[in-house]
């Protein structure tokens, strides 16, 4: 089984909790400290990386549950779960998971890739190094497989919609009966979907380690699976070929030819962010327009 690993979660939560009471502690005693700057800078920072000291800690739960895995492999086939173990709070009973028998692998390999993009905060272009683990697809099922990866990567939790038609409900002044009614709605559906119930998204979704590419190659972000992606080849080399490692590089900093194109690339990398940044440059569109342009690629 291919999973995602906590060692990468757990030292961060311990680096930045410790980084974060170390700073309380010299905060508590500031008066004995001559630094030129604000005592309040101290607290704030302390909040900051201790706010990011739980981001870490809830990332750590999430991989010890059991819904961090990726692949799991027999003698027959290998079965892929393309959900983030980040999004377990998704409805169940959603499709998310393809059996795929080694007949139907014509060959897997290693990819290392180069991917420049902009920064969301215009700090500049961002570099990035990646590993996939790429199997090319000769089934007949491929394109169901593409289409349900992408109706994954624009599913949101049921509540969320729901919240949102109380939020609109409310801004237009309906009568309390139809209030009354969205909210029993929402209570239903917390109680019944506990884990699709949160009331506030996290922007977890965005997180998708699969994707398919060039329409029959399915690809893995290795960042932080375990085991190595050199054992997994040498257990799939039993059964399918093993092509040659490849080089990619891909520049979607700025506008190219096709736009797009490179936004939804983006996006179904799991960079909206990104994405945001490139259509507000290309297209001149607010933040809010620019969300909107995004999000109406992955429908299309």
């Amino acid at each position: 089984m291919c999973r995602v690993s906590s060692v990468g979660s757990f030292i961060g939560f311990t680096v930045t909790a410790s980084l974060s009471l170390g700073l309380f502690s010299f905060d508590l005693g500031w008066v004995d400290h001559a630094i030129d700057a604000p005592a309040f800078v101290v607290t704030y920072g302390a909040i900051v990386i201790g706010l990011l000291s739980l981001l870490f800690l809830f990332n750590f739960r999430k991989s010890r549950r059991p819904s961090n895995w990726l692949i799991k492999m027999d003698s027959h086939c290998m079965r892929v779960k393309f959900r983030s173990y980040l999004n377990d709070h998704l409805p169940e009973e959603d499709l998310i998971i393809a059996e795929i028998p080694y007949s139907e692998i014509a060959w897997a390999r290693k990819t290392k890739e180069q991917l420049v993009t902009k920064s969301f905060s215009d700090d500049g272009p961002v570099t990035e190094y990646l590993t996939y683990l790429d199997l090319k697809l000769n089934s007949p099922e491929t394109e169901t497989l593409r289409q349900a990866m992408l109706d994954e990567s624009n599913r949101r939790p049921p509540i969320e919609k729901m919240n949102h038609d109380l939020f609109q409900a409310r801004k237009r002044r309906a009568p309390e009966s139809e209030i009354a009614l969205l909210k029993a709605e929402i209570k239903r559906e917390a109680q019944h979907r506990p884990k699709g119930g949160s009331r506030f998204s996290t922007g977890i979704h965005i997180h998708h380690p699969v994707r398919m590419v060039d329409e029959s190659i399915l690809r893995f972000n290795w960042a932080f699976i375990r085991p190595r992606i050199s054992k997994v080849l040498q257990m799939l080399e039993k059964n399918i070929l093993i092509e040659s490692p490849v080089k990619l590089s891909a520049n979607l900093s700025k506008a190219n030819g096709d736009v797009e194109g490179d936004i939804l690339d983006l996006t179904v990398r799991g960079k909206k962010m990104e994405a945001i940044a490139l259509a507000r440059e290309h297209y001149g569109y607010s933040l809010s327009e620019a969300k909107e342009f995004v999000e109406s690629l992955l429908k299309d």
